[in-house]
């Protein structure tokens, strides 16, 4: 018979004894009235040994409940602190001249700010008017890099598609990736709807169907859905004379990180800035070496350039200068460096669409030109309360 120790033997006592204590712990947990038409999917293994001190229903597949955001929400707290606020961010890729003119692309880098609304990017614009920014000659790009290219949950109801509590995920967000739509009626009887939609914006087209009745008629009411795929709201129903301007409701949109550089164009035409080649994505690599993904160069170092002593002059300021990268990657774990970025491996992948000064190892000069942060975790809490 193969001997064992003292030891040994009572490690393994103490162990039955807790995995039993454990099992009838939960057991007299789900054991309930309130549980017996629901399920429940356990498993309990200890972290050290990864033996399974429980299992109950754990090969039965379930869907995810909002109780994972309390998973996801620790971990949060835990890699980044209770303090951290997300960025979004527009470089400047080119040359500005001392007329305000830029021989380059400005580019709006989102860094997954869910809580980014109109007047952040109003107040991006207007940092970026105040650099001495007034003619862009290229194109304004838009990087959602940050993350990845999934915009919905695996599991999420196709039929839910259309409307603003299931809008798609971006790293570059906007209004919730949603536009609200408003319905009041129309002058005379007979006349489709007054339709409005906040933000103001053409970036979705509205099919009205609706049709203004008398006061007082019966059965009235305005509905809205959105076509898939498409940025188009077909907006039906009745609504009488003389009523006030009703809230339809919030609808998703397709794209949502074109949807806010579009916002974005519209606060830089506002604040005096002119685009004139349009929105286009910034080209992304199909994968990216890890130190890339850290916020650190090629060879471990900030691939930014330094701005001329004009720039300087009128007060912008490269952010090589104002951040050091590999600081950064250790203070900041989340920040990345924009995909135009990222040192001399991309930079045929990122050429400059409008030409705009090449420094040496051909790399196009990059400069920050403004920068917007979530609300203070103070602010996000009075905000979830309104």
């Amino acid at each position: 018979m193969p001997r064992i120790s003292t030891s040994f033997a009572l490690f393994l006592v103490l162990s039955t004894l807790r995995a039993q204590s454990i099992r009838a712990e939960i057991d007299a947990l789900l054991n309930v009235e309130w549980l017996r038409y629901g399920y429940c999917g356990v498993v309990v293994r200890d972290l050290q040994t990864g033996e399974t001190l429980y299992r109950r229903d754990a090969e039965h597949v379930l869907i995810p409940a909002s109780n994972m955001k309390l998973l996801v929400t620790a971990a949060a707290l835990h890699r980044l602190g209770p303090d951290y606020r997300f960025r979004t961010r527009v470089w400047m890729r080119g040359t500005l001249l001392p007329d305000g003119t830029l021989q380059g692309d400005l580019i709006l880098q989102g860094l997954g700010d869910a809580t980014l609304e109109m007047r952040g990017l109003e107040t991006l614009a207007q940092q970026v008017r105040q650099a001495g920014v007034q003619r862009v000659q290229g194109y304004l790009l838009y990087d959602d890099s940050w993350l990845d290219a999934e915009r919905y949950g695996f599991g999420w109801s196709s039929g839910d598609e259309p409307f603003g509590y299931q809008a798609q995920m971006s790293a570059l967000c906007a209004e919730r990736n949603a536009i609200r739509l408003y319905a009041k009626p129309a002058p005379r009887v007979g006349e489709p709807a007054q339709l409005r939609l906040e933000p103001t914006t053409d970036y979705v087209e509205l099919v009205n169907r609706t049709r203004t009745v008398e006061r007082g008629a019966a059965n009235t009411g305005v509905r809205a859905t959105r076509t898939r795929a498409r940025n188009q709201i077909i907006v039906e129903g009745t609504i009488p004379m003389g009523s006030e301007e009703v809230f339809v409701g919030r609808y998703s949109v397709e794209n949502p990180s074109r949807y806010a550089a579009h916002l974005f164009r519209q606060a830089l035409q506002a604040a005096g800035v002119v685009v004139e080649r349009g929105i286009v994505p910034a080209l992304t690599p199909s994968s990216s070496p890890p130190e890339w993904e850290r916020g650190v160069g090629a060879h471990g170092s900030a691939p930014y350039r330094s701005s001329s002593p004009a720039l300087r002059e009128r007060g912008i300021i490269p952010i090589a200068e104002t951040y050091s990268t590999k600081t950064q990657a250790i203070e900041d774990p989340l920040l990345m460096v924009p995909p135009a970025c990222r040192g001399n491996r991309t930079d045929a992948r990122f050429p400059s669409r409008s030409g705009g000064n090449l420094k040496e190892g051909g790399i196009p000069e990059m400069t920050l030109l403004a920068e917007h942060l979530s609300p203070p975790p103070a602010a996000r809490g009075r905000r979830a309360h309104q």
